[in-house]
């Protein structure tokens, strides 16, 4: 869960995840309401790596991912 302040004056972050297998795949999806805004796969390499937007403030990004068998 990332969060965006009401004065936040940046709407964008680089974010770091740790702990994922960078070869394996993931499953991922993006949410800033109940809806997912949106879904793709990725390497674990990629998803570690993320550049996120919160377009509103105050706001937030709900990220959910799930390795691939």
């Amino acid at each position: 869960m990332v969060f965006r302040r009401a004065k936040a004056a940046n709407a964008s972050a680089d974010v770091a995840l740790r702990g994922l297998d960078p070869l394996a795949k993931y499953e991922v999806e993006f949410r800033d309401s109940y809806v997912a805004k949106e879904k793709r796969t990725m390497t674990g390499a990629a998803l570690a790596q993320q550049h996120l937007e919160i377009g509103s403030a105050p706001g937030s990004l709900l990220i959910l991912y799930r390795k691939v068998p």
